[in-house]
């Protein structure tokens, strides 16, 4: 489910979700399995802002309201 919503977001957005996430454990975020993870989550966004998305900014405002 997190991931299909984080498939439609903005650049702008997926990189508040990323720096969110990278706060979430400090002390994790230099050994290299997360070093690994931030190149996969990278590689894996690259490109998104240009894809098409199905649902508006507006509309997942009323799903987390």
């Amino acid at each position: 489910m997190i991931i299909n919503k984080v498939h439609t977001l903005p650049e702008r957005q997926l990189k508040a979700v990323y720096e969110f996430m990278e706060n979430l454990n400090p002390e994790v975020n230099n050994d290299e399995d997360s070093q690994w993870s931030e190149f996969s989550l990278t590689s894996a966004m690259s490109g998104m802002e240009d894809e098409n998305s199905p649902y508006s900014e507006n509309d997942l405002q009323k799903t987390f309201q």
